[in-house]
C-alpha cells in the first residue's frame, strides 16, 4: 500500500506541480503552458505498464496505478486544466471527461487483457511462457508503429505541430519527463 499512495501522490500531486512551475518558468506560448500541465495530469497507460514489464518493475503495482489514476483523472484533468487555462491565457471551459466510457475504456484496455494474462498464467505456466516472447515483441513492433502514424499524422488525427514548435516545447517537455521519472 505505501508504494501505491507514494506512486499516485506522484502522480497526481507532485508531477502537476512541478508542471505548473516550469510552465510558468519557461517563456513558452500561453497554449504550450496549458499543454505542459495537461500533459502532467494524463494518467499513466499500458505503454508504462508495458515498460514496467520489460524492465522487471512492479507490473502490478504500475497496472493499479493506471487503473486508480486513469478514474481520479475523470475529476482532476477538468479542475487543474480549467486552473491551468485561467492562469496562462485569462480564460476557462468548460471541460469535462465522459465518465461511463472512459471507466469502460480503463475495463478493456487495462484490466481486461491483463487479467487474461495472469488468469493464462495462472492456468498453464508452460503455455504463457511460449507466448511471452512472441508477445513481447510484437507489443514492441505495434507500439513503434502506433508512435509513428500518431506523430506522422496531420489534421484530425495527429499532432499538428511543426517543427519550430518540437522545437521550442522541447526543453520543457525533456524537464518534464526528467523530473516525472525521477519521482
Amino acid at each position: 500500500p505505501r508504494a501505491f499512495f507514494v506512486g499516485l501522490a506522484g502522480q497526481m500531486v507532485l508531477l502537476p506541480f512541478f508542471a505548473f512551475l516550469l510552465a510558468s518558468q519557461s517563456g513558452l506560448r500561453p497554449s504550450f503552458q496549458v499543454g505542459i500541465v495537461i500533459l502532467s495530469l494524463c494518467p499513466g497507460g499500458n505503454t508504462s505498464n508495458y515498460v514496467s514489464y520489460l524492465v522487471k518493475a512492479n507490473t502490478a503495482l504500475s497496472i493499479s496505478l493506471t487503473s486508480i489514476n486513469g478514474i481520479l483523472t475523470l475529476f482532476s484533468i477538468p479542475v487543474i486544466t480549467n486552473v491551468a487555462l485561467s492562469l496562462f491565457m485569462g480564460e476557462t471551459g468548460a471541460i469535462s471527461l465522459p465518465f461511463g466510457p472512459t471507466l469502460v475504456q480503463i475495463l478493456l484496455v487495462t484490466l481486461l487483457p491483463a487479467s487474461i494474462g495472469v488468469w493464462i498464467r495462472y492456468r498453464n505456466k508452460r503455455v504463457s511462457t511460449i507466448l511471452e516472447k512472441p508477445i513481447r515483441y510484437t507489443t514492441m513492433v505495434l507500439l513503434l508503429v502506433a508512435f509513428t502514424i500518431l506523430f506522422l499524422g496531420s489534421g484530425d488525427g495527429g499532432p499538428n505541430i511543426t517543427l519550430e514548435d518540437v522545437k521550442e516545447m522541447f526543453p520543457a517537455v525533456l524537464a518534464l519527463n526528467i523530473v516525472g521519472l525521477s519521482l
